[in-house]
């Protein structure tokens, strides 16, 4: 019977926030994204509307990029990057490489493409994995990225379980969910060996 109440009371809850959770979920984006910016890492990206999507698209995966080194190869930038993005059930750290040119959006590199464009920009993240290794930080090496999860952070889960979630709703409680990443992001990124 406990359950269903709880069911009943999530459904209930959702109903009242679908329309509202898109600019919670935006403000705390744009929050963090100040809070980077205040303490001097550099923004590469940031698109709130992809934010507003993650309730009615869950294959898109929106985020601030934080640039970390850059070379030019011809007429493309090429980026050392930390995405923080909203993944599908929590924010994922993801150090990896994206590149642009003129005119064009920002897209990925995957890891082995950008090993045969520039071995030595590649060591960027072959440091970055030596030094999250050395610190004991647990990650996963993808194509695309090397990743790993920030626990209690997730935007799509709408229960009454979901404290994270709830948080984002009051000001208060939504600016120490912020602190509480930056410290977790921060960390991360001094051990990295980036900061």
């Amino acid at each position: 019977m406990k359950e269903i109440e709880k069911i009943k009371a999530s459904i209930y809850l959702y109903d009242c926030l679908k329309d509202v959770l898109p600019e919670y979920a935006v403000k705390f984006m744009k929050e963090l994204e100040n809070k980077l910016k205040l303490e001097k890492f550099q923004i590469l990206d940031f698109d709130e509307d992809e934010v507003r999507e993650i309730y009615t698209d869950s294959n898109i995966g929106p985020g601030i990029y934080l640039k970390f080194n850059e070379i030019k190869i011809e007429d493309t930038d090429y980026y050392f990057t930390l995405k923080i993005e909203i993944n599908t059930y929590e924010i994922c750290l993801c150090f990896g490489f994206d590149s642009k040119k003129k005119g064009e959006e920002l897209s990925f590199v995957k890891l082995e493409d950008m090993k045969n464009i520039s071995k030595d920009f590649y060591d960027n993240l072959t440091k970055l994995e030596t030094n999250l290794g050395q610190n004991d930080v647990e990650s996963r090496n993808g194509k695309k990225a090397v990743d790993m999860s920030l626990e209690n952070t997730d935007f799509r889960k709408v229960s009454t379980d979901n404290k994270f979630l709830i948080n984002l709703l009051e000001d208060d409680t939504r600016k120490e969910e912020v602190e509480r990443v930056y410290k977790e992001i921060e960390d991360i990124v001094k051990k990295a060996g980036l900061k």
